[in-house]
């Protein structure tokens, strides 16, 4: 970093992979850059927070010194030091670095904000790979600064494609060992075929081929021959016999003039188009081993499957939904009882008094305990949360004193802790008595937490296998 300091004299200051070209503040003169500041969001746009000075940056305006002291390819660049500092090369906005990334004259600029304390879920992986196979969204929350926090707990793809035989569906595409797995479904090469077992032993879709059609007697002396045999028999394609709708059938060895022929495959089934017309029915019908796999899954049948089911353990809950009072984003648009909740944001009509010394705005009004009187010095026990989530933890009450001389009243409510979004991580972050109920951030497709498969014909842990291991 190069300085000089003086009345308009200008330095340059490295800020990530950018520089920018400022005017050193000094004493008396046009050289300062603008007034005081703590941060950035202090400065007007195209200025950022240097030294308690908000500074002109990349596109911002000049900070009078009579001359351009912008980055972007125009006027003077050199910083006035002879250090060219360069175009501004435009880039993807960073929140947070007090740059101009995208050279449009603007720091941070207002998509980079938030509300303190708001949570939202988040995912950096792939388009359409949250959710399906190892993948899982996380959370992030917003900081006093009003930027967004790191996403916490999501799991992105491993590879961009399968890169081992582990039967999970690492690359989250849907699809577990995808183009590794043999004939057979497993990992490595198929088994060989044995002759005589009545098996499928090389997974090629057929039964001791390469053998002798009577395993008894010798094609070259039928007369010789016990009576014709019968065997198993499949047509299907290779890895599909015995998965979903898939099953054999049975066939004769039977003389055909001076040769044994096996008569056509009887009984078998073989594979169909999966979920044909879009509509899922709950079967393997390709016999891949998945279950309506790309089709429609609308496990609470109100027409509506994920992603677009915020929620498909509730047949409530979809979008167009009547959005109701609970807690719960009942409609699927990203806000909890939006346009229902009261004055106070709660839920049902407020109280038409206040209630004194409880450090909440009962009749919702904008005020805590007006018109209330107590003790300078008092304390009192406070809670600001819905009602009915005090007992629940993490939430707990406060504390409020009571201050003034004359007239006095009870100063704001300290120490407590109110109810948050739920997410996936054990904890009962709406304080509502649940813990990781359906819906929560982090859930999987069905909208659960727990992703534990149980032998009862339902693909309880989302990853399209039906009681699988």
């Amino acid at each position: 970093m190069s300085m000089r300091i003086g009345v308009g004299v200008r330095c340059a200051w490295a800020i990530g992979t950018f520089w920018a070209a400022v005017a050193c503040g000094g004493s008396g003169g046009s050289g300062d850059g603008g007034g005081s500041c703590t941060t950035a969001r202090d400065c007007p746009p195209g200025q950022v927070c240097v030294a308690n000075r908000c500074v002109a940056v990349d596109g911002g305006a000049d900070v009078g010194d009579g001359s351009d002291d912008r980055t972007d390819g125009g006027g003077d660049a050199t910083g006035g030091d002879g250090g060219e500092t360069g175009p501004c090369v435009p880039a993807e906005e960073r929140c947070g670095n007090g740059v101009d990334d995208d050279c449009d004259g603007t720091t941070d600029e207002a998509d980079c904000r938030c509300r303190a304390g708001e949570i939202e879920p988040c995912y950096e992986g792939p388009a359409g790979t949250a959710g399906r196979g190892d993948c899982r969204s996380g959370g992030r929350v917003c900081g006093i600064d009003g930027r967004w926090g790191d996403c916490v707990g999501q799991v992105l793809p491993e590879e961009p494609v399968e890169a081992s035989c582990d039967g999970r569906d690492n690359d989250c595409n849907g699809r577990i060992d995808e183009g590794m797995l043999n004939a057979c479904g497993g990992c490595g090469a198929p088994p060989p075929e044995a002759c005589g077992n009545s098996l499928d032993d090389d997974c090629d879709g057929a039964i001791d081929e390469d053998c002798a059609c009577d395993p008894l007697c010798a094609l070259d002396d039928p007369a010789d021959c016990h009576p014709p045999t019968r065997q198993p028999c499949y047509q299907g394609p290779p890895g599909t016999l015995g998965f979903g709708i898939c099953r054999g059938g049975l066939h004769d060895c039977v003389r055909s003039g001076d040769a044994w022929v096996w008569t056509p495959c009887v009984g078998q089934v073989l594979p169909l188009a999966e979920c044909e017309g879009g509509v899922a029915d709950g079967v393997d019908q390709d016999c891949d081993g998945w279950t309506d796999e790309d089709c429609l899954r609308d496990r609470d049948g109100d027409g509506v499957a994920p992603p677009a089911d915020c929620n498909d353990l509730d047949p409530a809950v979809h979008p167009g939904a009547a959005e109701v009072c609970d807690g719960f984003d009942n409609d699927c648009d990203g806000v909890p009882d939006d346009g229902v909740t009261n004055g106070c944001g709660g839920c049902g009509a407020p109280a038409s008094d206040e209630t004194c010394g409880d450090g909440f705005d009962n009749d919702c009004d904008g005020e805590v305990d007006e018109f209330c009187s107590c003790s300078a010095g008092e304390t009192a026990s406070c809670y600001g949360g819905p009602p009915g989530t005090e007992s629940h933890p993490p939430c707990h009450a406060g504390t409020m004193t009571c201050t003034g001389g004359e007239i006095t009243s009870w100063g704001p409510c300290t120490g407590e802790a109110r109810p948050g979004v739920e997410v996936c991580n054990g904890v009962d972050d709406d304080c509502d008595g649940r813990t990781d109920e359906p819906g929560a951030i982090g859930s999987n497709a069905c909208g659960e937490c727990v992703f534990v498969e149980s032998c009862d014909g339902i693909d309880n842990d989302c990853d399209g296998l039906t009681d699988e291991g």
